[in-house]
Protein backbone atom coordinates (compact mmCIF):
# COMPACT_ATOMS: atom_id res chain seq x y z
CA UNK A 1 0.00 0.00 0.00
CA UNK A 2 1.29 3.79 -0.71
CA UNK A 3 0.79 6.42 1.44
CA UNK A 4 -1.06 9.22 0.47
CA UNK A 5 1.57 11.36 0.31
CA UNK A 6 5.68 10.32 0.72
CA UNK A 7 8.40 12.68 -0.23
CA UNK A 8 11.11 12.07 -2.44
CA UNK A 9 14.32 13.77 -2.93
CA UNK A 10 12.62 17.33 -4.51
CA UNK A 11 9.37 16.43 -4.69
CA UNK A 12 5.87 15.14 -3.16
CA UNK A 13 4.87 11.60 -4.43
CA UNK A 14 0.95 11.10 -3.86
CA UNK A 15 -1.46 8.62 -4.53
CA UNK A 16 -3.13 10.91 -7.07
CA UNK A 17 -0.01 11.54 -8.90
CA UNK A 18 0.51 8.28 -9.29
CA UNK A 19 -2.51 6.91 -10.12
CA UNK A 20 -2.69 9.07 -13.18
CA UNK A 21 1.08 8.33 -14.01
CA UNK A 22 -0.01 4.71 -14.16
CA UNK A 23 -2.81 5.10 -15.90
CA UNK A 24 -1.57 7.06 -18.60
CA UNK A 25 1.38 4.40 -18.87
CA UNK A 26 -0.92 1.74 -19.36
CA UNK A 27 -2.20 3.50 -22.15
CA UNK A 28 1.34 4.31 -23.70
CA UNK A 29 2.24 0.42 -23.77
CA UNK A 30 -0.77 -0.31 -25.30
CA UNK A 31 -0.24 2.47 -27.68
CA UNK A 32 2.76 1.58 -28.38
CA UNK A 33 1.88 -2.54 -29.33
CA UNK A 34 -0.60 -1.06 -31.83
CA UNK A 35 2.51 -0.26 -34.00
CA UNK A 36 4.73 -3.77 -33.03
CA UNK A 37 6.76 -2.01 -30.56
CA UNK A 38 6.91 -4.00 -27.10
CA UNK A 39 7.72 -1.99 -23.99
CA UNK A 40 9.26 -3.34 -20.88
CA UNK A 41 7.55 -0.86 -17.64
CA UNK A 42 11.01 -0.47 -15.52
CA UNK A 43 8.55 1.29 -12.71
CA UNK A 44 6.87 -2.27 -12.13
CA UNK A 45 10.00 -2.85 -10.48
CA UNK A 46 10.44 0.19 -8.95
CA UNK A 47 8.82 3.29 -9.16
CA UNK A 48 11.94 5.76 -8.92
CA UNK A 49 13.62 4.12 -12.10
CA UNK A 50 15.45 6.61 -13.97
CA UNK A 51 13.33 5.40 -16.87
CA UNK A 52 9.86 4.48 -17.43
CA UNK A 53 10.25 2.06 -20.37
CA UNK A 54 12.33 -0.11 -22.51
CA UNK A 55 11.80 -1.41 -25.53
CA UNK A 56 12.28 -4.92 -26.11
CA UNK A 57 15.42 -6.61 -26.97
CA UNK A 58 16.97 -3.10 -27.36
CA UNK A 59 18.69 -0.85 -25.45
CA UNK A 60 16.31 2.13 -26.41
CA UNK A 61 14.61 3.57 -22.76
CA UNK A 62 11.41 5.99 -23.03
CA UNK A 63 10.57 8.60 -20.42
CA UNK A 64 7.15 9.53 -20.73
CA UNK A 65 5.50 12.55 -19.07
CA UNK A 66 2.10 13.29 -19.28
CA UNK A 67 0.49 16.90 -19.72
CA UNK A 68 -3.03 17.73 -18.50
CA UNK A 69 -2.80 20.48 -21.27
CA UNK A 70 -3.21 20.95 -25.11
CA UNK A 71 0.28 20.49 -27.14
CA UNK A 72 -0.50 23.89 -28.45
CA UNK A 73 -0.68 25.89 -25.33
CA UNK A 74 2.89 26.36 -24.87
CA UNK A 75 5.86 26.80 -27.21
CA UNK A 76 8.25 24.84 -24.66
CA UNK A 77 7.64 22.25 -22.13
CA UNK A 78 9.03 21.38 -18.85
CA UNK A 79 11.43 18.56 -17.96
CA UNK A 80 13.64 17.72 -15.11
CA UNK A 81 17.07 18.89 -15.36
CA UNK A 82 18.28 16.70 -11.92
CA UNK A 83 16.86 13.66 -14.10
CA UNK A 84 19.01 14.45 -16.92
CA UNK A 85 21.95 14.56 -14.58
CA UNK A 86 21.80 11.27 -13.25
CA UNK A 87 21.46 10.46 -17.29
CA UNK A 88 24.62 11.94 -17.90
CA UNK A 89 26.22 10.05 -15.01
CA UNK A 90 25.05 6.51 -15.69
CA UNK A 91 23.33 6.27 -18.63
CA UNK A 92 25.42 7.97 -21.23
CA UNK A 93 25.71 5.24 -23.53
CA UNK A 94 21.97 4.66 -23.69
CA UNK A 95 19.73 5.93 -26.55
CA UNK A 96 16.92 7.98 -24.03
CA UNK A 97 13.79 9.47 -25.37
CA UNK A 98 11.66 11.92 -23.78
CA UNK A 99 7.71 11.09 -24.81
CA UNK A 100 5.76 14.25 -23.59
CA UNK A 101 1.85 12.87 -23.93
CA UNK A 102 -0.85 15.92 -23.93
CA UNK A 103 -3.80 14.78 -22.41
CA UNK A 104 -6.16 17.22 -23.80
CA UNK A 105 -5.90 16.52 -27.57
CA UNK A 106 -4.06 13.28 -27.24
CA UNK A 107 -1.02 14.30 -29.05
CA UNK A 108 2.50 13.07 -28.37
CA UNK A 109 5.67 14.61 -28.92
CA UNK A 110 9.25 12.98 -28.46
CA UNK A 111 12.43 13.90 -27.73
CA UNK A 112 16.17 12.13 -27.90
CA UNK A 113 17.91 12.92 -25.58
CA UNK A 114 21.57 14.52 -25.76
CA UNK A 115 23.39 16.40 -22.94
CA UNK A 116 25.02 18.83 -25.95
CA UNK A 117 21.43 19.73 -27.34
CA UNK A 118 19.92 20.27 -24.02
CA UNK A 119 22.04 22.30 -22.73
CA UNK A 120 21.53 24.83 -25.25
CA UNK A 121 17.82 25.01 -23.64
CA UNK A 122 16.91 27.75 -21.65
CA UNK A 123 16.43 26.51 -17.81
CA UNK A 124 14.07 27.48 -15.01
CA UNK A 125 13.44 26.99 -11.30
CA UNK A 126 9.90 25.58 -10.93
CA UNK A 127 8.79 26.25 -6.89
CA UNK A 128 5.97 24.64 -6.92
CA UNK A 129 8.05 20.70 -7.57
CA UNK A 130 11.39 22.27 -6.25
CA UNK A 131 13.06 21.41 -8.95
CA UNK A 132 15.26 23.30 -11.93
CA UNK A 133 13.65 22.35 -15.40
CA UNK A 134 15.07 22.20 -18.85
CA UNK A 135 12.42 24.32 -21.15
CA UNK A 136 12.39 21.99 -24.37
CA UNK A 137 11.05 23.70 -27.42
CA UNK A 138 8.58 21.71 -28.78
CA UNK A 139 9.77 22.66 -31.96
CA UNK A 140 12.82 20.17 -31.35
CA UNK A 141 10.58 17.04 -30.78
CA UNK A 142 8.82 14.93 -32.77
CA UNK A 143 5.67 12.81 -34.42
CA UNK A 144 4.93 9.69 -33.02
CA UNK A 145 4.94 8.32 -35.62
CA UNK A 146 8.80 9.66 -36.91
CA UNK A 147 9.55 8.54 -33.63
CA UNK A 148 8.42 4.59 -34.67
CA UNK A 149 10.14 5.32 -38.28
CA UNK A 150 13.33 5.88 -36.00
CA UNK A 151 12.88 2.98 -33.37
CA UNK A 152 12.40 0.70 -36.09
CA UNK A 153 15.02 1.55 -38.57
Amino acid sequence: MIDKTEETENNKFTLEKYKFGVENEYYFIVLMKMYRIDLVNLNDKNKYSPVDFRIKNTDIYIELKTRRINSFDYTNTFFDKLKCDIWDKKWASTDIYICFYFENDKKIKFIKYNNVVFSGFKTKYREDWDTTNYLIPLTNCIDLLDFIADVLN
